[in-house]
């Protein structure tokens, strides 16, 4: 078959309210790009393999007009995190307005992706979550409202730890959510 050409990175004008981009290549820089972030910001991470050594804790708030984007610069899965954290990505403190897209997150030490604490208006778009820990979900949401995951693929949660019938985790586990698409 023909090679295909590598996906283009879609142009800024493709996430509406984006007021200014940021471009980050190193794990401290995006976790300082995200702790900065104000509403209208595009992060895009470049293409590469990233370390997670702690739970990646967001608690930005967007708006309805000018969302946060924490976006991988390139094709889905050209931005890969792995994490030796308890948690790699976790949402919550009333975190708001906030999409994640086209990035991969393998392994956790329990949860690969965890929203909670009043998050709303979360958007988890075209990203590849697996491999949790033990007892551990691929997505846990709980306790937040408004939330839209698609185009995800989510795969091996972790293995139950109290020799219940049921053998595995949830890939996806909400609880207490309102308005999830």
């Amino acid at each position: 078959p023909p090679v295909q050409p590598p996906p283009t990175i879609p142009p800024v004008s493709t996430y509406p309210g984006t007021l200014r981009t940021i471009r980050v290549s190193t794990a401290s820089a995006i976790r300082q790009a995200m702790n900065e972030a104000r509403p209208g910001d595009l992060i895009r991470i470049a293409p590469g393999s990233y370390t997670l050594t702690q739970q990646f804790w967001i608690d930005k708030k967007g708006t309805a007009t000018n969302p946060i984007y924490l976006i991988a610069d390139g094709a889905r899965g050209s931005v890969k995190f792995t994490s030796t954290g308890d948690e790699s990505f976790n949402v919550g403190g009333g975190a708001s307005y906030l999409v994640f897209e086209g990035f991969e997150v393998v392994r956790a030490r329990n949860d690969v992706f965890h929203i909670q604490d009043g998050a709303h208006h979360i958007t988890l778009r075209n990203l590849n979550l697996h491999d949790a820990g033990p007892d551990g979900d691929v997505v846990k949401i709980n306790q937040a409202h408004h939330i839209t995951i698609e185009g995800c693929d989510l795969a091996r949660p972790g293995r139950r730890t109290d020799g219940s019938e049921a053998f595995w985790q949830e890939a996806l586990d909400l609880v207490d959510v309102d308005d999830a698409i």
